[in-house]
């Protein structure tokens, strides 16, 4: 499955002066409790409970060692389920405030999945079948939210 993306804002903060990017959609996002998850190779994915509008997702932080891809995932029996949302593919580096625009809202109190999802037969075009979760079984990067929708 190939999907459109579209990421609202992303600020790279790997290594001295770099920076940028737009974070006002970020400031209509309240977040709770994080959760953080990495693998032993060095890639990470750091996610917080939230409350906005249900049609994108924040996610403070994600480090990358290879060209990668940070997904939003439903959530299915407590495991990432059906695809929502999909960064572009993102170069090795460490990114701050990932705002991600989910193809279908999410109902109010659901859960979902940030994940980290490797660029894996170098296309470089988000597919689910050939883009593999960063780390396996419990090193698995991947973390749960609950997303709060306003007004619901």
């Amino acid at each position: 499955m190939r999907l459109a993306v579209t990421l609202l804002a992303v600020s790279l903060a790997a290594g001295a002066g770099c920076g940028g990017g737009s974070t006002s959609g970020a400031s209509r996002i309240k977040t709770g409790t994080s959760q953080t998850k990495s693998d032993p190779a060095g890639e990470m994915v750091r996610a917080s409970d939230q409350t906005g509008d249900g049609k994108v997702v924040l996610v403070e932080t994600a480090v990358l060692k290879v060209p990668s891809y940070v997904v939003i995932q439903g959530d299915q029996a407590e495991q990432p389920g059906p695809i929502l949302g999909v960064s572009p593919l993102l170069a090795a580096g460490t990114f701050r405030t990932l705002l991600i625009q989910l193809a279908t809202p999410l109902a109010a109190g659901k859960k979902a999945w940030a994940v980290v999802r490797i660029e894996g037969n170098g296309d470089h075009l988000f597919d689910d079948a050939h883009d593999p979760v960063a780390g396996s079984g419990t090193n698995a990067v991947a973390v749960p939210i609950r997303v709060l929708v306003r007004g619901a």
